[in-house]
């Protein structure tokens, strides 16, 4: 099946973020000559990347400044899936989560994951905060109550109501929400960016560029969506700071997009 592909490419983001980098580089050889045998992706788009692997393979011997910066703008192309040669699958097809929610296609994508391990050769502690700043059980306490009080601001407006729901296609959502959305964006923002700048500047301006730029990447849903991602991203990114390990605020991202799917009209309040 088709879907195997996607299951090879989420076991070697696991295993990569667990230090197994050469198991989960075969994983991931494995999940795009399947991804090319299903039709996925393209000779085209293989032989673009092999070429740009081994440039971010160079780059670990000379590391030049304008080389990391051209190296992670191409993984952002690929987040942003503006490099050709791919035909995401489309597993949900216009379904609804509950009676009042408005109706969600779901993509397993294979080309955003696929910037991650390139940012992996770029910056080795990807998955680790190497500053991480020890914080109180009260601040904790508060952080983990956020993603609920950050819900309740767009339910307030009218925007999501209240409303339980457990789709049938909830094992879908599961999966890729936690291994090929979370993981992959809070590698890019977090594990990438936010411990990047924070070589360079304050922690806490560097934990504010990184929300900004996670907001700014959801641009095709609007402005409202920019502004709950960048809040979103600051509670991701306090996770993350307070932590030695990406995965922290890979589950507060994970724990609030599941909270909005089973309590909440998903992905907004479709008015009949």
């Amino acid at each position: 099946m088709a879907l195997s592909t996607h299951l090879f490419l989420a076991i070697s983001l696991v295993l990569l973020s667990l230090d197994k980098a050469k198991i989960s580089y075969l994983f991931l050889l494995f999940s795009l000559l399947l991804g090319y045998m299903f039709n996925i992706i393209n000779a085209t788009f293989i032989m673009i990347n092999v070429l740009v692997f081994i440039i971010a393979i160079l780059y670990q011997y000379k590391k030049f400044f304008i080389l990391e910066l051209a190296l992670f703008i191409y993984a952002l192309a690929l987040f942003l899936h503006f490099i050709p040669g791919v035909n995401n699958i489309k597993v949900l097809d216009q379904v609804y989560a509950s009676a009042n929610s408005a109706p969600f296609n779901l993509y397993f994508s294979i080309d955003k994951p696929l910037g991650v391990f390139i940012l992996f050769l770029l910056f080795p502690v990807l998955f680790k905060n190497t500053n991480y700043t020890k914080a109180s059980v009260l601040k904790w306490g508060l952080l983990f109550l956020s993603p609920i009080l950050l819900l309740c601001v767009p339910w307030y407006l009218g925007v999501i109501k209240l409303e339980i729901s457990l789709p049938s296609w909830i094992l879908y959502f599961l999966f890729s929400n936690l291994l090929l959305v979370a993981l992959v964006e809070e590698a890019f923002f977090r594990g990438y960016l936010q411990q990047r700048l924070t070589q360079f500047i304050h922690p806490n301006l560097a934990l504010l560029i990184a929300s900004i730029a996670f907001g700014l990447v959801h641009y095709k849903s609007g402005v409202l969506m920019i502004v709950f991602a960048s809040i979103a991203g600051l509670i991701y990114g306090l996770a993350y700071k307070y932590s030695k390990s990406l995965w922290s605020s890979v589950l507060f991202h994970y724990g609030l997009n599941l909270i909005h799917l089973v309590f909440f009209t998903y992905p907004f309040y479709l008015k009949h």
